[in-house]
Parts: C-alpha cells; sequence; structure tokens
C-alpha cells in the first residue's frame, strides 16, 4: 500500500522576502523548502536530486547564457515547475508560457490558497505515480514469478516424463535379462529407442586385463574393438582404460557418442555404453540419471547370479545313475532324461592349446542361468567337465528342451577364451539330446562319445581341406 509522503520543494527566487511568505504557505502544508538564489546553484541541485516540485520566479530563468529552458529535466518535463510572478515581472511570462508547467502563482494575491491547491494536485499526482510504479512493479514480480512457475513446471513435467520412461527402459531390461545377458538385453532395449541410431559397449573379460565388447550381430550394433589394458582391473574398468575405450569409441562412432558407466559393484564401472543419439531429440535428457538406474539394473542382474537357486536341483553323480536305472526298470513314463554334452567344446579348447580358456567364469556363469531357465522341478547331475544329465518331468520336456537350445545357441562361450577375436564355429557348441533311462546306456554313450572324438576331428579336417583352394602349381 502506498503511503502519502513529504513533497520536496525547490525555490528559486530574486526576492528574499517573496522566498520568505512562500515558504511560509508551504509551512502550513507541512514542507520545508531548499531555497536558492542562482539558477546555476539551483542547476546542480535539481540535476543531483530532482525535487517534487519547482517554483521558480520568472525573473531568475536565465543567468548570463545559462536558461532554465536548457535544463535537461526541464527539457524531458521531469521537473514539475511553477512560475511565481508580480504585475512588475508580468512581460516575463512569455517566456515561461513556452515552457511545461505544473501552475503559476501570483505574488500580488494571497499565497495560502494558491499553495496549498498547487501541492494538494502535485501530492496526488506523486501518490498515483508511485502507486502506478508500485502496481507495475508488482505485476513485473508476478509475471516473473509465473514465468519461473511455468518454466519449473515444464521442466518437471519433462523430467517426469524422462523418469517414467527410464523407469520403463530399466524394468524391460530387468524382465528381459532375468533368463539371459544383460548386454543382449540392453542393447534390445536401446535399439528399440527411435533417438538412439547406434550402440556399442565395452566390458572386462574373464582374465580383468582386456575390454571386449559383446559379441552381437544386429543391426544399429557397432562392434568395438577388444582392448588389452596391460594391468589388472580386479576393482571394475580403471580410469586410466575408461579413457582408452572412450578414445577408440570417439574414433570408431562417427559423431561424438554419450557414455554411460555401469557400476556392479566394485568402485569402478564394470561396464561402458556409448550412444550415438539425435542429439536435438534427447536434449536436457538425463544421462546421468539414465546410468544410474541402469547401474542399479545391472547390481541386481549381477547379485541374481550369485544366487545359485540351481544348487538346490543338483544330484550327486552316482544318485543319478540309480535315477536313471530306477525309470528305466520301474518304466516310469512319467519322468524324461537329457543328455547336454560339452565333449565338443573340450575338444575345442584341447586343440587351442595357446588360447586359455576360463573354466571357471564359464560354467558357473552357465549353470546360474541354466538354473534360472529350468522349472524348479527339474534335476540334473554334473557327469565330469564333460556331461550334465537332466530329469524333467515329462509334461514339461518340451519347454525344458527349448530353454536349454536357446541358451545353447546364444550363450558367449568365446568370450571365455583368453583371446575371443579367434570365433568358433558351432560345431564346437555343446549338444543337447533325448537319453534313453539307463545306467548302462549312459556309460556306452559316454565311451562312445571319447571313441568317436577323433574320427570327427578327422572328419573336420578333411571338411575344411575340401573347403579350402587347391594350391597354385609353379608353371614350367
Amino acid at each position: 500500500m502506498v503511503q502519502e509522503r513529504e513533497l520536496t520543494v525547490a525555490l528559486l527566487m530574486e526576492d528574499p522576502h517573496a522566498a520568505r511568505e512562500l515558504s511560509v504557505a508551504l509551512r502550513q502544508a507541512g514542507i520545508f523548502a531548499h531555497f536558492h538564489r542562482d539558477l546555476d546553484e539551483f542547476w546542480v541541485a535539481t540535476k543531483l536530486q530532482l525535487p517534487d516540485l519547482a517554483i521558480v520566479d520568472v525573473a531568475k530563468m536565465s543567468l548570463g547564457d545559462m536558461q532554465l529552458k536548457d535544463h535537461p529535466c526541464v527539457r524531458d518535463g521531469s521537473l514539475a515547475t511553477v512560475f511565481h510572478y508580480k504585475e512588475e515581472t508580468r512581460f516575463l511570462l512569455q517566456s515561461a508560457l513556452a515552457l511545461p508547467a505544473c501552475g503559476f502563482i501570483n505574488g500580488d494575491v494571497a499565497l495560502v490558497p494558491q499553495v496549498l491547491a498547487i501541492v494538494t494536485r502535485r501530492t496526488a499526482e506523486v501518490t498515483a505515480l508511485a502507486r502506478a510504479q508500485e502496481m507495475e512493479s508488482r505485476i513485473g514480480k508476478l509475471q516473473a514469478r509465473a514465468g519461473r512457475l511455468m518454466g519449473e513446471r515444464s521442466q518437471g513435467e519433462q523430467f517426469k516424463a524422462h523418469y517414467d520412461f527410464l523407469a520403463l527402459l530399466t524394468k524391460e531390461v530387468a524382465e528381459e535379462a532375468r533368463s539371459g545377458e544383460f548386454t543382449s538385453a540392453l542393447f534390445n532395449r536401446l535399439a528399440q529407442w527411435p533417438a538412439v541410431q547406434q550402440v556399442g559397449m565395452y566390458e572386462l573379460a574373464p582374465n580383468r586385463q582386456k575390454l571386449v565388447a559383446p559379441m552381437l550381430q544386429r543391426k544399429a550394433w557397432l562392434a568395438l574393438p577388444s582392448l588389452w589394458i596391460g594391468k589388472d582391473c580386479a576393482d571394475g574398468i580403471e580410469p586410466f582404460a575408461v579413457d582408452m575405450a572412450w578414445q577408440v569409441a570417439r574414433d570408431v562412432f562417427e559423431n561424438e557418442p554419450v557414455e554411460l558407466r555401469l557400476h556392479g559393484g566394485p568402485r569402478h564401472p564394470e561396464l561402458l555404453v556409448y550412444l550415438a543419439v539425435d542429439r536435438e531429440r534427447t536434449a536436457d535428457f538425463p544421462w546421468d540419471l539414465m546410468a544410474t538406474m541402469l547401474s542399479a539394473s545391472w547390481r541386481q542382474w549381477r547379485l541374481s547370479r550369485q544366487t545359485n537357486r540351481a544348487s538346490l536341483q543338483v544330484l550327486p553323480v552316482w544318485e543319478a545313475l540309480d535315477r536313471l536305472d530306477q525309470t528305466h526298470f520301474h518304466q516310469n513314463e512319467g519322468e524324461k532324461t537329457l543328455l547336454l554334452s560339452f565333449t565338443p567344446l573340450l575338444a575345442l579348447i584341447k586343440k587351442k592349446t595357446g588360447n586359455r580358456f576360463h573354466y571357471g567364469a564359464c560354467y558357473n556363469d552357465f549353470f546360474l542361468q541354466m538354473g534360472q531357465r529350468l522349472h524348479e522341478t527339474t534335476r540334473f547331475s554334473f557327469c565330469g567337465p564333460w556331461h550334465v544329465l537332466l530329469f524333467v518331468k515329462g509334461s514339461l520336456l518340451a519347454r525344458e528342451h527349448e530353454q536349454l537350445a536357446t541358451l545353447l545357441a546364444g550363450f558367449p562361450f568365446w568370450r571365455f577364451f583368453e583371446d575371443e577375436t579367434r570365433l568358433m564355429g558351432d560345431e564346437a557348441r555343446p549338444t543337447l539330446k533325448p537319453l534313453a533311462p539307463s545306467a548302462v546306456h549312459y556309460l556306452r554313450t559316454l565311451e562312445r562319445e571319447f571313441d568317436e572324438l577323433p574320427v570327427l576331428e578327422a572328419q573336420a579336417k578333411l571338411s575344411a581341406r575340401l573347403q579350402s583352394p587347391p594350391p597354385l602349381r609353379p608353371q614350367a
């Protein structure tokens, strides 16, 4: 609420007696005026602090070359001026009429009514002007606040939309990765995002001394070359290795990609994701939040890999042989047996003696995934490094066979070789087939596989030789 304030008044008078009379009249309105006798003094004072009202004697409108009309506040009309005159100075009013005037005071007539009328009107003008300025200021503040609130609301709505999108993305990745590889599930979801053009990844190899890219042959996948770190990164991908990977990714991608660092537990990231994105569509996108939420999913997936539900389903090998005979002799049609054979993979490992294979990492990861895919009623037994016997309910045979076949087709056995660039063919993948329920039959199958291995290796060599072009004979 604007309150009335005391007017500031400046007097420029020729006659001190007339100035005293004006001061007395102003005091009745509660105003104490500042008296100036010369134009130059008045000029400087009003430029330093503009009064609300100036009462100027028409006889003091010039001093040498100095003219009141040239005062900048008179020219722009910001100085409210009242001209004072008497009969002997009336002829000087002619020059005052050309200036913006707030009023005139006749010194030969009663001053108090004239002064009070001018002061009252000017006070109302000043109050109205102050109120208008205050209203303008309040409107400006309200508009700024409204704009800020609208901006915050828009930013909040945008953030909520981004958060909802990321929550759905991480949920879908977690659901798909539950029965497979996290990197494959993450790529599948990212490739479905229209803003993403290409995806590349780096993760630590089992020896913790090398960065490898998952082997995915799919659209929008950009395969990154393997990188030897030269140091054992036991606590995740250390900063110097992250920088190495970033330099390579920046050279491979056409434009500078977005980098996401996913932490699965160790202090340093264990998965680096690079995205070529549409910059216009992803402006102001919270990439840090995306990395945090995906890290939580990655960590949960890693923990699920450490929860070995399969151990509850494992049978010792001698109990498995008894179970085979029990099914055979009692003609139990409600249970079927599957034989998972790792002999083709082991045969490849034996041939590649210079390419170390990480057995523990491979078998642990494979059997954890197998246990999560199989039905809780399925039992299995490890028969050395060569075979796994699976005892499946007859009603679940098709399901379990499909789950295992899918796992065998997609499991990255190549990743556990020291040099994963030497790709292995499908003939080296483990095989899955039904097995007649009999301990003797299984033992004969085991012996037959070992007998057949040299023959199969010879056939593979002959087939490779036949497919290669004959050597060129030198011409005479």
